[in-house]
């Protein structure tokens, strides 16, 4: 089951403007999380994966936070034949009907495991909205202290510019219907990597066919503060740090998979978008949230279908109150520097210096055959 949840590393996408937290305020967010691995042009059949949950968020000062998550739920399919992205319902005159929010999946429900370290608060701290650190208890599995990094990866947005890449004009506030794009470098789990910010401040005839303005607490928290639409998307082939692991049986490409793209073999794209508003930029509020991510592999660059595996996810702002307990801090806390995905006792390259093969002995599947059988099975393919 373990292996099951360290599969849900990809589902979290937490998105929220950390400059936009007030201290002694609560925030609770309503999160969906898909996977869906397949092949698009075949039958649109997919194996989902599906996280729902409520994730809440304590202000404790102007560079610390404190995350829970709760009412965690799992469920997956080996044979989804819809869309698996959320589609919402649009009039004719271009007016959202139905936001964009995920229906659950038909499937069967799995269990946590770890319930209890899962459900554990824990700390992040931050610079201006640039992640600085993060607690998380010692003794927690790996693969919870992967997921609570991936949350902590985003929660946050520099849109001042600590971590500038290049030219940064922070003063330049955008004006309505005019957008403003900056770069800066962001730590997460999947590495530290140049990352493009556009903010756009939109105009009341585009806040009302947003998403976001049919929430329920949308009215109550933005009323009539400016509202904007922010963009995140990341560049993969400007990273100081990328803890990506691959390989391939025969060796015979030599770009760097963790790269944007290796010509026709892979390609790997991360977008963002999510509506705030607020009284002043940069002190913003989110209020929904939605992103992909996508990783696209044409086996060995054969003239086939290309392998597809999408991360799709939706946030919405439920309720934003003053803090009336506070959660407790970890007991044993370890303090982390890096988001980066750590792979534990997975060693990459062999005694001899050879890649590495993962082991499928140990992978989590739900099959009335052993193992064991697989595995032979597997091989032999």
């Amino acid at each position: 089951m373990g292996k099951l949840q360290s599969s849900l590393l990809v589902l979290s996408a937490l998105l929220c403007l950390t400059l936009g937290w007030e201290p002694g305020t609560q925030y609770e967010y309503k999160y969906a999380g898909r996977s869906a691995a397949g092949m698009y042009h075949l039958k649109q059949q997919y194996a989902v994966i599906e996280l729902q949950s409520r994730v809440i968020v304590q202000s404790i000062d102007e560079n610390t936070i404190v995350v829970k998550l709760t009412d965690g739920r799992i469920k997956r399919n080996g044979n989804f034949v819809k869309n698996p992205y959320f589609q919402g319902e649009i009039s004719d005159s271009g007016y959202v009907i139905q936001p964009a929010h995920p229906e659950e999946i038909e499937g069967e429900e799995d269990q946590f495991v770890n319930d209890e370290q899962f459900g554990a608060p824990f700390v992040v701290t931050h610079n201006k909205g640039s992640f600085t650190g993060i607690e998380i208890n010692a003794e927690e599995p790996l693969w919870v202290v992967n997921y609570k990094k991936s949350i902590a990866s985003q929660l946050q947005l520099d849109i001042t510019g600590v971590r500038r890449d290049g030219i940064f004009n922070y003063e330049s506030v955008p004006a309505e219907e005019e957008t403003k794009s900056f770069t800066v470098f962001e730590d997460s789990i999947s590495g530290d990597c140049s990352t493009t910010i556009s903010v756009t401040r939109l105009p009341l005839s585009q806040v009302y066919i947003t998403d976001a303005y049919k929430l329920g607490s949308f009215e109550a928290i933005c009323k009539d503060k400016p509202v904007y639409k922010i963009v995140k998307s990341k560049d993969y082939n400007r990273c100081q740090h990328n803890p990506v692991w691959s390989t391939a049986n025969p060796a015979t490409h030599s770009c760097d998979f963790g790269k944007t793209d290796c010509g026709n073999f892979m390609k790997r794209s991360t977008v963002y978008k999510y509506i705030a508003c607020g009284e002043s930029f940069p002190k913003l509020t989110f209020v929904h949230a939605s992103g992909f991510s996508d990783l696209e592999v044409q086996p060995f660059a054969t003239e086939t279908n290309e392998l597809t595996n999408s991360v799709i996810i939706d946030w919405s702002l439920e309720k934003m109150e003053s803090v009336s307990s506070r959660f407790a801090s970890p007991s044993s806390p370890k303090e982390h520097k890096t988001l980066s995905y750590v792979f534990g006792d997975f060693h990459q390259v062999n005694h001899d210096g050879t890649p590495a093969q993962p082991n499928l002995v140990d992978a989590y599947i739900n099959s009335p055959l052993p193992v064991s059988a697989l595995h032979k099975n597997i091989i032999a393919a």
